[in-house]
């Protein structure tokens, strides 16, 4: 046969297996749409389900053709009541698959030849990354830092990048990724910074598992995100290459011991099947290898579980870690214990794991190495805008207007090679605040750091530059901090030949008396009478020969020179005036021209004695010039033991004097402490005022409220702040300042603000609904809501929310503030994270860190946290009631509770759990292990109430509420608050408390009131079940017995151990719930028990 026909009778071949496939797929489409027809027919069971789980279609309008909300209730319906939706899914995402090669799911990419692709990884691959070389160098030096900080404390930092499958088989995906301007992915960008900047253990995985790859063997699974069990032996192989260096023998693995896991788990995905429940968040294995082997800890995420068989080969005890943020807050692992410490990074997440160096130096440095440190000194903190900076005994105070503030650090000297720096900072802070540093770097690296009230120890590692100038800003918040120290750590480069444990047992064993040579600074350094903390001496046999560790690290006379030189390039000098006079420079950059004109225009106006006076202004403060100052200018202000560091003559001339307050947002209100608070006043001056008085009125009649105080005795730079104590709970106030001397000169906030109770609202669709839902109710005047777009009022909208407010405002008379933080979707631990975050999560950008960010802006102190969430959670039934409780407890005790500050009379910060509504179409188990979760917090936390069960509330949708059953959620958590406040006696409904066989046929239920004392409806009672022998038993009715009691009668003999349930699983009959007679009319609690 020719090659021509050949050609012919294949592409003929071709044709017909395309054409067969085709007539397949029409069969099977006509078969699927056909099914719901036969089922109809054949009145089949798993059909349309209506009245089964309560669901009715939306009725037809033809008005509602036009609008989306109609199909969306359509198809709502349909995913709900019909059962065969699932399987029809599968089927469809099949054929995708299998005849079209794609997929619906955007999570997965379809190769060549069947091979499947995280679409993560496929990003990576475009090379589009350069506008996160911020973020890599911010990474680049935590490394860094977390190396030194654990070299100096004896113990081995290992860091590796998992590659992504991507990276490995790029010639399976299809098509060739385009390039943008860039060039450059995150990994590419991490390997440049650490070829400049070399990190001693850092394995490079991506060479060598290309090099390994060959015809036979694959190193990733097709159908996987992860290396299989070849590709893990060579990363294992490598990371033990590393670790084992410095040991004589030589190990090799021993396969036979591995287990992979993650087995097509792409495949599963793209079928709409649920994935493999993931890694438990901590495993502990322990070798029974009897030679010693070293402990580790090790931080990683889904490419560590075929690491495991390998690493638990050459390791003793070994914690593996699986959390966004290293050390883990919830996971107490023992990192002191351990003498390794890997961190292993998917090559997808690099830039989303957080390095938290404040806690990782807190836990080393009792049995690190000293490092090298010198304190510094105060004058080079030069103020930049709306700042006064005084230096005093006591440290340096820092008098900040909130955001516009900032001030400056100038010539630090930077990390090298050789030698790590680190900047530590003690602030003392009278509130909880963040607090911003921009080092001016190209590209600016921008870090937060947490202040808590009272004093807080911060470490900021130092990039690698010569020298580094920084921004500061002390925080969102007008307030008064102390910085009492700031000093230099350095941490010289260990010799590579050492190991880890025997470095740490030298350390263990270094004598307490042994003659430590200190490091002399220059001169200068020794006249300010700041003592130098010791160093160890450049011959110290565990310190690397840098030529750096034995001279003292830029003693302060190179510091100052440098920082003149910084100066005198920027030309910001004053001139010299003559003998008896000075030239006044406000934070409104006034010349002295302009102040001698004004000044001359005035006496001819309205004469010398009338020339203080002023119209006030209370619009947002004049930011003034930045980093106008001459250190060479330091005046002396009214306490003598101060040195004021500032932009302005000691004695300005007489001018214009003006004040602007600082007016709060309208809305605003103060969490209470008691029956008051204390409020922070700031604001700019320009001119000469020697004191700032302050006061509050009511809004509506201007009645006093707190009479005039002074607040800052002596307001210096332009700005002033002081603190305005026991402000009495209630509203609406206006605040009004005034210059003690002139009272002419005074300035009037025009805002309404109060002080009242703050609450926050967390969550995921339903507290979020509380917000959005219903338009029945009319907000009360004092009731506001604070999100990230700030204050605002309710008006109409949120039936729950103003339900809740209103209650708690007509009892108590105070305003009430709710924060809005809830996240439609989000769940609690990283399991249940469907794309909107999840609350377990502390990493910087977190739905989390936003929330607490929130509770910042308006003071960093509450009163209540509600929570109303595990639909998330549940709906995966990839958390177990076990899971659950732990995260949820975590999550009140060692986040909420730590990062809040506690503004109620209750010993903790009061946390509200109401109790997860009803879903149709969900699966049992898991919803009842989040609900049996919730109760157990409860009973087990202090301070945490059970704020309401809403499962006889009706449902609207899939898993949401009408708008009249969010307003009865609303009262009945309002109810909850008020009880706890001392204003009523009761928020609990009924509970069970016996369930016991009276007759063969009859189960008795007791019941215990709370706030009422009958049951209704008197019989017909839906909702109960009895299981015996893993079966229900039929019922044939239950009913009301007396006031306390509830018989069930059921329609066979019960023989053996039963148990009863009552509003059990995702979807109970609650049609004709048990209610008692209070006046909300509260339900039963569900219930499950064995029969006594």
């Amino acid at each position: 046969m020719t090659r021509s026909k050949m050609s012919t009778a294949i592409s003929t071949v071709s044709i017909l297996r395309f054409l067969l496939l085709i007539v397949i797929f029409c069969i099977i489409f006509v078969l699927l749409l056909l099914t719901p027809a036969a089922v109809w027919i054949a009145r089949l069971d798993f059909g349309i389900q209506v009245e089964r789980i309560g669901l009715k279609p939306p009725r037809f309008d033809a008005r509602a053709l036009l609008k989306n909300d109609y199909y969306r209730s359509f198809d709502q319906y349909l995913n709900d009541s019909f059962s065969l939706r699932d399987p029809l899914l599968f089927a469809k995402r099949w054929l995708d698959f299998h005849l079209f090669k794609t997929a619906d799911t955007a999570a997965v990419h379809v190769g060549r030849q069947g091979w499947l692709y995280s679409r993560k990884s496929i990003e990576n691959l475009q090379k589009g990354d350069c506008e996160d070389l911020a973020l890599i160098k911010q990474l680049t030096i935590w490394l860094h830092a977390l190396d030194h900080l654990l070299s100096a404390s004896g113990r081995q930092f290992v860091f590796t990048v998992a590659p992504n499958k991507a990276s490995i088989y790029p010639e399976y995906l299809g098509f060739i990724p385009t390039g943008g301007i860039c060039g450059r992915s995150r990994y590419d960008l991490l390997l440049e910074a650490l070829e400049r900047h070399p990190l001693k253990n850092f394995v490079r995985l991506d060479n060598r598992l290309l090099n390994a790859k060959n015809g036979k063997f694959w190193l990733y699974d097709p159908t996987s995100t992860y290396w299989n069990a070849r590709g893990a032996s060579v990363a294992a192989d490598a990371i033990r290459q590393q670790i084992d260096q410095d040991v004589a023998y030589e190990r090799t693995f021993d396969h036979a011991q591995n287990n992979p896991g993650h087995h097509a788990d792409l495949a599963r995905r793209m079928l709409g099947l649920l994935t493999e429940v993931e890694d438990d968040a901590v495993i502990r294995l322990t070798s029974s290898k009897t030679f010693d082997r070293p402990n580790a800890v090790i931080y990683g995420d889904g490419y560590v579980k075929n690491l495991l068989p390998y690493l638990s080969q050459m390791i003793g005890a070994l914690e593996v870690v699986r959390a966004d943020s290293v050390p883990s807050r919830q996971y107490n692992e023992d990192l002191k214990a351990a003498d390794i410490v890997l961190l292993e990074i998917a090559e997808s997440r690099l830039g989303m794991i957080r390095l938290d160096i404040d806690r990782i130096y807190k836990t080393f440095a009792a049995d690190a190495l000293l490092p090298a440190s010198y304190p510094m000194d105060f004058q080079l903190f030069v103020p930049q805008t709306n700042i006064s900076i005084n230096k005093s005994t006591a440290g340096l105070e820092i008098k900040s207007v909130g955001a516009p503030s900032r001030f400056a650090i100038m010539s630090v000297p930077g990390s090298n090679h050789p030698v790590f720096r680190l900047l530590k900072l003690t602030v003392e802070a009278p509130h909880s605040d963040t607090m911003t540093f921009t080092f001016k770097t190209h590209p600016p690296l921008v870090t937060h750091k947490t202040l808590r009230p009272g004093v807080t120890t911060l470490y900021l590692p130092l990039p690698f530059e010569k020298m580094l100038s920084l921004s500061i800003n002390p925080g969102s918040k007008a307030g008064v901090l102390m910085l009492q120290s700031a000093e230099i750590l350095t941490f010289a480069a260990l010799r590579e030949t050492t190991e880890p444990r025997r470095l740490k047992n030298f350390l263990a064993k270094w004598p307490s008396d042994r003659n430590i040579a200190v490091a002399k600074l220059d001169s200068e350094a020794v006249a300010t009478g700041v003592k130098p903390a010791p160093q160890l001496s450049g011959s110290t046999p565990d310190l690397q020969d840098s030529g750096e560790t034995s001279q003292p690290e830029a003693p302060i006379s190179a510091l100052k020179a440098a920082f003149n030189e910084v100066f005198a390039n920027q030309e910001i000098r004053l001139k010299k005036s003559a003998p008896g006079t000075s030239i006044a420079k406000s934070v409104h950059s006034s010349s002295a021209s302009n102040v001698e004109k004004s000044k001359n225009d005035i006496d001819k106006k309205i004469g010398p004695a009338q020339k203080d006076s002023v119209i006030a202004k209370t619009n947002t403060p004049v930011v003034g010039p930045d980093e106008r100052f001459d250190k060479s200018k330091e005046g002396t202000g009214h306490e003598k033991d101060q040195t004021r560091i500032s932009s302005i003559a000691t004695t300005p001339l007489p001018t214009l004097a003006e004040i602007t307050l600082t007016d709060f947002a309208d809305g605003h209100i103060f969490q209470r402490q008691g029956n008051s608070a204390d409020i922070v006043v700031s604001g700019t001056y320009n001119g000469s005022l020697q004191a700032i008085e302050a006061r509050v009125v009511q809004s509506d009649t201007q009645a006093q409220i707190v009479p005039w105080r002074v607040i800052d005795p002596s307001p210096t730079n332009g700005i002033f702040v002081g603190r305005l104590n026991k402000v009495p709970q209630g509203g609406w106030y206006n605040l009004q300042v005034r210059s003690q001397r002139n009272h002419r000169i005074t300035a009037k906030g025009r805002h309404r603000w109060g002080v009242g109770m703050l609450i926050a609202c967390l969550g995921q669709s339903n507290m979020n609904e509380w917000f959005n839902t219903g338009k029945d109710l009319r907000a009360h005047s004092l009731l506001r809501k604070f999100n990230a777009k700030g204050w605002s009022r309710l008006n109409t909208t949120g039936n729950a929310a103003i339900a809740f407010g209103n209650r708690i405002i007509e009892r108590l008379g105070i305003p009430v503030g709710l924060l809005d933080f809830a996240v439609n979707g989000s769940g609690l631990r990283k399991e249940a994270d469907w794309g909107t975050g999840y609350w377990a999560d502390t990493r910087p950008n977190s739905i989390y860190s936003r929330f607490i960010n929130g509770v910042s802006a308006v003071g960093g102190m509450l009163e209540y946290v509600i929570w109303i969430q595990g639909e998330a959670d549940a709906a995966k039934g990839t958390v177990t009631q076990a899971e659950y409780t732990f995260s949820l407890s975590h999550f009140i005790e060692d986040q909420v509770r730590v990062d809040i500050v506690n503004g109620s009379q209750r010993e903790q910060l009061p946390f509200l759990i109401v109790m997860m509504i009803k879903r149709p179409g969900g699966k049992d188990k898991p919803h009842q292990a989040i609900r049996n979760a919730q109760k157990q917090v409860v009973e087990n936390v202090s301070d945490c109430y059970l704020a309401a069960t809403a499962l006889d509330l009706k449902n609207h949708g899939r898993q949401h509420l009408t708008p009249k059953a969010y307003t009865v959620m609303g009262r009945r958590v309002a109810q909850t608050v008020l009880h706890i406040v001392g204003k009523e006696p009761y928020h609990r409904g009924p509970q069970v408390v016996d369930a016991r066989r009276i007759d063969d046929y009859t189960v008795e239920i007791k019941i215990q009131h709370h706030g009422g004392n009958d049951i209704q409806p008197a019989s017909g009672i839906s909702g109960w079940q009895i299981i015996a022998q893993g079966l229900p038993v039929p019922i044939q009715e239950v009913y009301r017995h007396d006031a306390r009691t509830i018989r069930i009668v059921t329609a066979q003999a019960l023989s053996g151990q039963a148990s009863v349930r009552y509003l059990y699983g995702a979807m109970p009959n609650v049609k004709r719930a048990v209610l008692d007679n209070s006046p909300l009319s509260l339900p039963l609690e569900e219930y499950q028990s064995e029969i006594n």
